[in-house]
């Protein structure tokens, strides 16, 4: 169990037991909230409050004790009022999950000290000064690691509250450090004995399991920063995608617009001619022919009008790259929109979700036969956007409904998180050998969907 230490003393060791306590404040409240000016500010606030709440009130009676406890919640509720970020509500609930971890930390391992000394609870907490070494590391990383249970349970739930998939993902990696406390709880088990009376390798022994709960210690200590670290770069490469793509559809609206110039220069250059012509061609006795100059003449004009087939620059960007993409691939990609009030949503999500439908339902009529042909069909209410998609079913699927990304594209997945973000679904289905597909999701800003 290694020597005995003395934490009626401040340095060295009552500090570091401070310190756990206060990390693991720390890590718990910065799970849902975050600092106004910087960790140290945050973290060195509440490390002192707890330093100095420890030296007024350690070596006191019980009912002093108490005191200085209420006293140190008070003062960090008040640093978390004024040095953290986020709502009130969730303020009041990091202090009440803290609480809970420290208290069940205590009589947690208290419970357990007595079992493996054979001894009562009493005994355990009337002789808090005298601690094992062993026993001392190890309490200050249960505290530190249990922190981690409840900030993963927050972080759990305020993605869950979004429903963004990134945030669950980095949720569940916070509660890795909690493992460690089954690790180093073994250590509890070491039979106690004197330490004086311990030969040299003994006590090189216990130098290194002391080196190993100090890299635990700090491991357990660095993660939430990784984890943050991690999480930026992920929010970096966010907005770098989103930049792409708008530099992308700014690129692409400009040779639409270029495109759609040339088309009607062409035409008003021809205009009096080909009206010449069908006035010509009917004098002369040749309606039907006068017919097919202006039935041409009609299907160029519109031509041009299907580049802005809504008031939405990101859709009919969108559609116009598809239908030029579909057209390499021998597809027709027939696209409407209805639509009765303007898109709230973001443009990126609506491109994304526009983008994948398209390319899942050309990339299935491009293995049929004949009749390849993908329709798109939107309609944006007050309400609801919702999209809708037909096309053929490849004979080599006609036995199974298609429902992963490999069998019908590579966008199913994010298609149903995306409308999943806006408090809408994605469904499909196959009747008499057409594939069809459904996305709802509701014409609010992403930040408005959940109220």
């Amino acid at each position: 169990m290694g020597p005995m230490i003395d934490l009626s003393v401040l340095l060295p060791w009552r500090i570091m037991q401070i310190f756990a306590t206060a990390f693991a404040y720390y890590n718990i409240s910065r799970s849902i909230l975050k600092d106004k000016y910087g960790p140290v500010s945050t973290f060195g606030a509440i490390f002192a409050a707890r330093i100095v709440t420890s030296l007024l009130f350690y070596n006191s009676d019980n009912s002093r004790s108490v005191i200085g406890y209420i006293v140190y919640c008070t003062i960090v509720f008040l640093i978390t009022l004024f040095l953290m970020k986020g709502e009130l509500y969730k303020k009041v609930i990091a202090i009440l999950f803290w609480l809970v971890s420290n208290f069940g930390c205590m009589f947690g391992l208290a419970a357990l000290y007595s079992i493996i000394y054979n001894t009562t609870l009493e005994e355990i907490f009337t002789h808090e000064y005298q601690e094992y070494m062993y026993t001392f590391m190890i309490s200050c990383i249960v505290f530190i690691a249990a922190s981690f249970l409840f900030a993963g349970i927050l972080k759990l739930a305020d993605s869950q509250k979004a429903n963004d998939r990134s945030k669950k993902m980095f949720a569940y990696i916070t509660f890795l450090p909690f493992s460690h406390i089954m690790v180093v709880a073994i250590a509890l088990f070491t039979k106690s004995g004197s330490y004086s009376g311990a030969n040299s390798t003994e006590k090189a022994t216990n130098i290194a399991i002391y080196i190993f709960l100090l890299i635990i210690m700090l491991f357990d200590c660095s993660f939430p920063f990784v984890i943050e670290y991690f999480e930026k770069i992920h929010q970096q490469n966010i907005i770098g995608e989103r930049e792409i793509l708008r530099n992308k559809m700014d690129y692409n609206q400009m040779m639409m617009l270029k495109d759609e110039k040339q088309r009607y220069r062409k035409i008003k250059h021809d205009f009096a001619n080909i009206t010449a012509t069908a006035a010509g061609l009917i004098e002369i006795g040749k309606p039907e022919k006068a017919l097919r100059v202006l039935t041409k003449t009609n299907d160029d004009i519109t031509k041009i009008s299907q580049f802005s087939i809504c008031s939405n620059d990101a859709v009919n960007t969108t559609i116009y790259l598809k239908k030029q993409e579909a057209e390499k691939l021998g597809v027709k990609l027939n696209a409407e929109i209805d639509e009765s009030y303007p898109i709230m949503a973001d443009d990126y999500d609506i491109c994304r979700i526009l983008f994948n439908i398209a390319d899942n339902s050309v990339a299935a009529a491009a293995k049929l036969e004949k009749n390849r042909t993908a329709d798109i069909k939107i309609e944006v209410t007050q309400d609801e956007i919702i999209f809708e998609s037909k096309n053929g079913k490849p004979r080599s699927h006609e036995n199974k409904l298609q429902n992963k990304a490999d069998e019908h594209g590579y966008g199913i997945k994010i298609i149903g998180e995306i409308a999943a973000k806006y408090g809408g679904k994605y469904e499909h289905k196959i009747e008499n050998g057409i594939y069809y597909t459904k996305t709802a999701l509701k014409n609010k800003a992403p930040n408005e969907h959940n109220s």
